[in-house]
């Protein structure tokens, strides 16, 4: 045992220590995580306050900020915040920059993409700019996208603002046909439809001459 210990004790006592230490580094940043997160949390929620406090522009700062010191689904959810907190002070351009780079980021959850994509076609829609709308929910409005009935609902009064009839009312009787879609969104769809002439069985003879119109 003498011998034994004389030629492996100082390897053991090496990998003990090793062990020690790697035990306390472990610990040293989980706690340090822990105090990242907090700060973080803190920072997020003063944000929030100074959002809900009506002050827009000094709330789109502090998101700005905290989306620059952080990365992957912290930032982009930063970065949401940012850009609701630009269109309430009316930076719609800045906004909808933010919330591309946002669609357009591959590291995050894939969620944040496509909410971020159909935030900006909802906005691109209000201010008519629907060919950008389209392309935004061009990936969207399949079922694999947890936001794709908001997609074709969006994606519908798009193709009606560019005089697209036909592909307007092929996305609403979708929606009206799908047993998933929310029961306010099948009732919009169900009203447009309505106005477009499209009854249960399918578009009326004014629906028609409505879609031949220019």
């Amino acid at each position: 045992m003498a011998t034994l210990w004389k030629r492996f004790g100082p390897l053991m006592v090496g990998l003990a220590s090793l062990v020690v230490v790697a035990t306390a580094g472990k610990v040293a940043w989980d706690a340090w995580e822990t105090r990242q997160l907090e700060q973080q949390g803190a920072a997020f929620a003063e944000a929030e306050v100074t959002l809900s406090g009506d002050d827009p522009v000094a709330a789109a700062a502090e998101f700005a900020s905290l989306a620059a010191s952080q990365s992957g689904d912290s930032s982009a959810i930063a970065r949401l915040r940012e850009a609701e907190a630009r269109l309430a002070s009316d930076e719609t351009e800045t906004a909808l920059t933010l919330l591309d780079r946002v669609a357009a980021t591959d590291d995050i959850d894939p969620i944040f993409r496509d909410f971020a994509a159909v935030a900006a076609a909802q906005r691109n829609v209000t201010i008519a700019q629907s060919e950008r709308a389209r392309e935004l929910l061009a990936s969207r409005a399949g079922s694999d996208s947890p936001f794709h009935h908001s997609a074709r609902e969006l994606a519908a009064i798009a193709a009606l603002q560019t005089g697209n009839v036909a592909d307007a009312t092929a996305l609403l009787l979708d929606l009206r046909a799908d047993t998933l879609t929310p029961a306010d969104l099948r009732q919009r769809a169900e009203e447009l439809l309505a106005l477009l002439g499209v009854t249960e069985e399918g578009p009326s003879s004014d629906a028609q001459v409505t879609e031949d119109e220019p």
